[in-house]
């Protein structure tokens, strides 16, 4: 069985560096947007990389998890796994409604959407070569799809979880907070737990895939 897997916002296939999984990991490729694209529509363009003729699961992590979430209620996957992401829009920190009525993300330039390398010591501050990782990932960011990216998570519609899936978030996420009303398991700390809670996170998805 073969586990597409979506990164984070402005991230790539480095994000799954450290995980072990008992399947063949096969990273979604992210391609331009659309003017004004939505997130299902995007989600859905990016379908076109999985081969739903057979068993397949989805991974995501972050905004690669809501792009998961939007794609298991028509993609079937045998098995959805979320990684500090949000299950729908209830799930999204409350600046992300903020943002939605007064329409900041269009207000803001496009050279803000570039965060500075240095911004990978916080949450790695005891691990080199996680931080090493994300500062490639972050040199790395289109300020162009992380805007866009941002605009179509603040007005996502989605409102329902899928019917079945396995949600890991980090304790003290700074970016999604944990929700009381959040159906997830909680392992470690802050938003970059793919990285810094790789072993512990591989274990907990090869169990999932075992016992369902």
């Amino acid at each position: 069985m073969k586990i597409y897997a979506f990164s984070g916002l402005g991230a790539d296939q480095r994000i799954f560096a450290y995980l072990r999984l008992n399947a063949e990991l096969v990273p979604v490729q992210w391609i331009d947007p659309q003017p004004d694209e939505t997130l299902p529509s995007y989600a859905h363009r990016l379908a076109e990389q999985i081969d739903t003729s057979v068993p397949f699961a989805l991974l995501g992590v972050s905004f690669g998890g809501m792009l998961v979430s939007e794609l298991s209620h028509s993609l079937q996957p045998a098995y959805t796994i979320l990684v500090s992401s949000a299950a729908n829009r209830n799930e999204l920190p409350w600046m992300a409604a903020i943002a939605r009525r007064f329409q900041l993300v269009k207000r803001i330039p496009l050279r803000l959407f570039r965060p500075p390398a240095w911004i990978a010591w916080f949450g790695f501050p005891f691990h080199a070569h996680n931080r090493k990782v994300a500062q490639g990932i972050i040199c790395d960011m289109d300020p162009v799809f992380v805007k866009w990216a941002l605009g179509a998570i603040v007005h996502w519609e989605r409102t329902d979880s899928p019917n079945s899936f396995l949600h890991i978030h980090g304790r003290l996420d700074p970016i999604i907070p944990l929700k009381k009303r959040m159906n997830a398991e909680v392992m470690g700390t802050g938003h970059f737990i793919i990285l810094k809670e790789a072993q512990a996170i591989s274990h907990t998805i090869n169990n999932y895939f075992n016992i369902k």
